[in-house]
């Protein structure tokens, strides 16, 4: 759906506002489709991006001090973590290929776009 009809708004101050407002309001949704993705493994987003406290009480990671220096601390995934990696891995494509409907070429123009828009 294009973005006027998804915020009701049919004119903007310019091209750049247009897609500026696109842009926010598709990090919005991709943000919302990934919680909602993650919720069936349990974890959220954050969880599966850095390393948690609650990553240990699930028991996908291991915590330690470092012998060799104790200002450290080692944290190693637990082979369950390394199994929902697994999992995780294999939906997450094909969840991303559903939501995601561009061709591989029309993926990497965005992306240069995007990169371009930060400059």
């Amino acid at each position: 759906m294009r973005i006027e009809e998804e915020i009701k708004q049919t004119k903007f101050r310019s091209s750049q506002q247009k897609a500026a407002l696109n842009l926010l309001y598709t990090s919005n949704w991709l943000g919302n489709t990934q919680n909602e993705f993650f919720k069936s493994f349990d974890l959220t987003s954050s969880q599966y991006n850095i390393l948690l406290d609650r990553l240990l009480k699930k028991k996908l990671v291991t915590k330690k001090r470092c012998p060799a220096d104790k200002r450290a601390t080692d944290i190693m995934i637990t082979p369950s973590g390394m199994a929902l990696l697994h999992q995780i891995d294999s939906d997450i494509d094909k969840t991303e290929k559903t939501h995601i409907r561009l061709s591989k070429e029309e993926a990497l123009q965005l992306s240069d776009l995007l990169d371009k828009c930060r400059g």
